[in-house]
């Protein structure tokens, strides 16, 4: 991932799309904690916290308004989606901070 950290505020809205992205998962640990970890070590016990691309199909009316919706087979087209929007904040609050400290200067 690439962040950069400057003098203006630091707006992250759309972390949770390149933690699919990068193929990371936002987790709560057995003691509690959250914590932003590769897919693949996601230990025992821990619960991930869902946040999805899920494939639609998208359709735009002739006024511009557009719908979607889900299908069950892939598409070039995704919408984002975490079922527990409350929980998803509460671990991204506690998580992405222990993320960026973890980054270091090549």
């Amino acid at each position: 991932m690439f962040f950069c950290f400057a003098r203006e505020p630091d707006h992250v809205w759309e972390t949770a799309v390149w933690l699919n992205v990068a193929n990371l998962k936002l987790v709560q640990r057995p003691d509690g904690h959250y914590r932003i970890v590769p897919a693949a070590t996601v230990g025992s016990g821990a619960r991930i916290l869902p946040n999805d691309l899920l494939p639609i199909l998208l359709q735009v009316r002739d006024d511009g308004r557009a719908s979607f919706q889900l299908v069950p087979r892939a598409s070039s087209l995704r919408i984002y989606y975490r079922p527990d929007p409350a929980a998803n904040e509460q671990g991204f609050r506690e998580a992405l901070p222990e993320l960026y400290k973890s980054f270091r200067a090549p």
